[in-house]
């Protein structure tokens, strides 16, 4: 079975490696293939931003979304220069939007193909309320559809759950407000973090994808015991109604036509239903209603 995952990230260094790592770990399952996308877009037009990931979503056939929460506008290589700024380090410009502010602008229609969502986010502001996990948790789920729930919504906090424990940062914090623009960290670092990322949010779909899975065959078998309960009373009751209605007709009807009328409505009725809703008994795979 093949997935396709949008990543979507402000740092190109960060999305295209997770990207890379996940290309690479593919091998890890035989049954279930990942197709990494990324894509970047302009923070400053909010609405077209989302034009373009609706649109990525669409042509890509995407089914799991990978997204950072915190999305700056990042200076490239000659702004850099231009600024006299370290090469080393990635720099971006002050101020930042919040993946709800993105994912409120998308319609609501789009998510119909989105079998599940993950929030990746380094904050190292562990005791700031914008930080906890529930208050990212509602902030998204209030402008996403009704279907997204604690099944199919994860989020991960890299700061609290990776570097907090190995004592390290990612980047300055809090920020030098004498510098003019946001020091991201070093080049290097961001690039290491985009393939252990890779690696964690891999897994994490996969986990997701097993966790449906699961849900989807303890539906089917709940839906076939109905059916075998539902099939079980309703010819037992053509049986006894049949036979009843056959031992009246056999009174006042000669042997052709009662035979006639017994192929017609033991075999070729119940066969036609059959083929024709074969749902009615047997369940048909519908990839993600």
């Amino acid at each position: 079975m093949k997935y396709n995952v949008l990543i979507l990230d402000d740092v190109e260094l960060i999305g295209e490696n997770i990207k890379s790592r996940m290309i690479c770990v593919n091998g890890f399952y035989t049954d279930i293939e990942i197709i990494p996308h990324y894509i970047s877009f302009d923070i400053k037009n909010i609405p077209d931003a989302a034009k373009k990931i609706a649109k990525n979503i669409r042509d890509n056939e995407i089914d799991y979304l990978l997204l950072d929460r915190g999305f700056s506008s990042i200076l490239n290589s000659e702004e850099e220069k231009l600024h006299n700024l370290d090469s080393e380090r990635l720099w971006a410009e002050k101020g930042s939007i919040w993946i709800k502010d993105i994912l409120g602008e998308i319609s609501k229609e789009i998510y119909n193909q989105i079998k599940g969502i993950i929030i990746y986010t380094y904050d190292p502001r562990v005791n700031h309320p914008d930080s906890r996990r529930e208050v990212i948790q509602d902030e998204c789920l209030k402008v996403l559809p009704k279907k997204f729930n604690k099944d199919n919504f994860d989020i991960f906090r890299s700061f609290t759950e990776i570097y907090e424990l190995a004592d390290l940062r990612l980047k300055p914090y809090p920020p030098d407000d004498s510098i003019e623009y946001r020091d991201m960290g070093k080049k290097s670092d961001l690039k290491l973090y985009g393939l252990f990322m890779g690696e964690i949010l891999y897994h994490r779909v996969i986990s997701m994808i097993k966790s449906r899975e699961k849900k989807t065959l303890i539906e089917k078998r709940g839906f076939m015991l109905r059916n075998l309960i539902v099939w079980f009373f309703a010819l037992t009751g053509l049986s006894v109604g049949g036979n009843a209605l056959y031992n009246i007709l056999a009174k006042s009807t000669d042997n052709y036509l009662l035979f006639i009328l017994s192929v017609v409505f033991s075999l070729f009725i119940p066969l036609l239903i059959l083929l024709i809703k074969k749902e009615l008994l047997i369940p048909v795979d519908n990839e993600d209603k």
